[in-house]
């Protein structure tokens, strides 16, 4: 069995079945490996998120609630060397939390569509960019003051270039993501706000790769680096009410095909704590986790994978809502399936 033929049909498992929910907002990060899928390709993947992020000494309960998480996705080549690929994400920020007795809850919701296009220089090089168009919305409630801030979309883009070696199925991509900002219509107790919700989504930076290193593995990986701190939620009359902290991500996995039918993977993720109080957006700091997860070839172009993933959370301390509170043992499981087809 060559390092061509499993690396062609495992395709980084853990990126297209699991769901994130890592510092700031971030809920499903960008990956490029949909434009590297050969010839016409469509997949859909859902998931479903469920945090368990208490306080020891408030009483709160679990303040993050679940949330589900839907992306679809479409490539097709239009010559041999152009491609062309459109992506739709229902979560890719987002928050929805509620401290419950204290009168303190806020909902961010987020959705995109990436639009992309990828050349292909040679058989090692290649670049891709395009278009990513970003709605959002959100509302706060605290005592005494409810604000909400209408929906608005706003166009930021991509841009990539990654290397390969074909023998080995060694692929690096490197993306960058830019800022983006909202000025966003909002109310204050029904009425009119005296100002806009100001709010961003973070430039990010994205190195990805994967190398064959057997005749039946594949090691894969990823450096996500996303600046929260210039991404801060400021609001009428309540104004900045986020802390965010500039993020690194790291994930790196092992995918191993059993036989011509099935491919199974693990990975580890991993988030430094920076040890200062965070948001009551995000009452977190850093992480730790283990994804586990497997694709079947199930015949006529269609694949099917699925993945769970358990993250330990860090403990922290708030900065906002009850100020020096603190939050422990607190855990996140995701689960996720995919459905892709070849064509």
């Amino acid at each position: 069995m060559t390092i061509k033929k499993i690396a062609t049909t495992t395709a980084i498992l853990a990126a297209g079945t699991s769901t994130a929910f890592a510092g700031g907002l971030d809920r499903v990060t960008f990956s490029s490996n949909i434009l590297y899928e050969e010839g016409t390709y469509a997949e859909v993947t859902y998931g479903l998120t469920t945090p368990k992020v208490s306080s020891s000494v408030l009483p709160v309960g679990t303040v993050a609630r679940s949330f589900p998480t839907a992306k679809l996705g479409f490539k097709a080549d239009i010559t041999d060397k152009f491609a062309i690929a459109v992506t739709y994400n229902n979560q890719p920020v987002g928050a929805d939390i509620s401290y419950g007795p204290l009168g303190v809850s806020g909902v961010v919701d987020g959705q995109n569509i990436n639009a992309l296009g990828k050349y292909q220089f040679s058989d090692r090089i290649s670049a891709y960019a395009g278009v990513k168009y970003q709605y959002l919305s959100g509302s706060i409630s605290v005592p005494g003051a409810t604000i909400v801030a209408s929906g608005e979309g706003e166009y930021g883009y991509i841009a990539g270039a990654a290397y390969e070696i074909p023998d080995i199925k060694l692929r690096v991509a490197l993306s960058y993501e830019s800022e983006i900002d909202y000025s966003l219509t909002s109310t204050f107790n029904g009425g009119p706000a005296p100002s806009a919700s100001i709010a961003s989504t973070p430039e990010a930076w994205t190195l990805e790769f994967r190398s064959g290193v057997a005749a039946n593995t594949l090691v894969f990986g990823s450096i996500r680096y996303a600046q929260w701190a210039d991404a801060q939620i400021t609001l009428p009359v309540l104004g900045t009410i986020t802390s965010f902290t500039n993020v690194t991500s790291y994930e790196l996995g092992v995918a191993y095909r059993f036989n011509e039918k099935f491919v199974g993977f693990t990975a580890f993720g991993y988030e430094k704590s920076d040890n200062v109080p965070q948001s009551g957006f995000a009452p977190t700091d850093g992480q730790f986790d283990i994804s586990f997860g497997g694709q079947l070839d199930i015949g006529k172009g269609f694949k099917v994978a699925s993945s769970i993933k358990y993250s330990k959370r860090g403990d922290t301390t708030l900065s906002s809502v009850a100020p020096g509170a603190p939050f422990d043992d607190n855990s996140v499981l995701t689960v996720g399936i995919k459905l892709s087809k070849s064509f």
